[in-house]
């Protein structure tokens, strides 16, 4: 898959003639409904030469989706899933940094989300879902300023192959919902936080970090 590869066409973010009502999202799935998939057999990496980016998006989310279900140390699992594949080393350098960013920035992402997305608590959204989501608002507004049409599309794409029929149309709403008045995103990023984190993990990605040895 290359980001030339065709798919639906998609709203444009900020259009008001596209854009979808805030009060207008579709129904979600009921909770869990969506995850249990089996991400890793779903996940196929191609030779990423070329579509780095789009191969970081992709293994970004299923390092998120494994450290969201099971609590696992983040440089145990990005070394791991690492091991299981070729990569270049740009393709290697954004995994990292999408993921790391997510996470370290986990509370404020999930309060951009949840303001315009006030009747699905992020605890009933499926996990797939709810980290395509912090991967596509990371992307754009905490690491690159990746442009908002690049970062919906991608986030569409990776719905489409892995979530379920209504989240393509669900992840684009409340994606169009956020990046459609940059004014509110941005008073958001600024905004005091309470001091509960819902992730604590200090265990950031290490090059040099080595899974135990099981046998000795």
């Amino acid at each position: 898959m290359t980001e030339q590869d065709d798919f639906p066409t998609l709203q444009q973010p900020g259009d008001p003639d596209n854009m979808e009502p805030e009060d207008d999202l579709p129904p979600l799935p009921r909770p869990g409904e969506l995850d249990d998939i089996d991400i890793e057999a779903e996940l196929v990496i191609p030779d990423d030469v070329g579509q780095e980016r789009t191969i970081a998006r992709m293994l970004s989310m299923q390092i998120l989706y494994e450290i969201d279900s099971t609590e696992h140390p983040r440089g145990e699992v990005m070394t791991n899933q690492f091991s299981n594949h070729s990569l270049q080393p740009f393709t290697r350098e954004y995994t990292v940094n999408l993921v790391n960013g997510v996470l370290d920035n986990i509370d404020r992402l999930d309060m951009i989300i949840q303001t315009v997305a006030q009747e699905f608590p992020l605890d009933s959204v499926a996990i797939v879902d709810r980290n395509i989501l912090r991967i596509a608002v990371c992307e754009h507004s905490f690491i690159g300023g990746m442009p908002v049409g690049i970062v919906v599309d991608e986030a569409v794409k990776l719905a489409v192959q892995f979530g379920s029929d209504v989240a393509p149309r669900f992840v684009n709403g409340v994606l169009g919902a956020i990046f459609s008045n940059e004014v509110r995103l941005k008073a958001m990023m600024e905004a005091e936080l309470p001091d509960d984190d819902e992730y604590d993990d200090d265990d950031e990605y290490d090059d040099e970090f080595e899974p135990e040895d099981e046998d000795e």
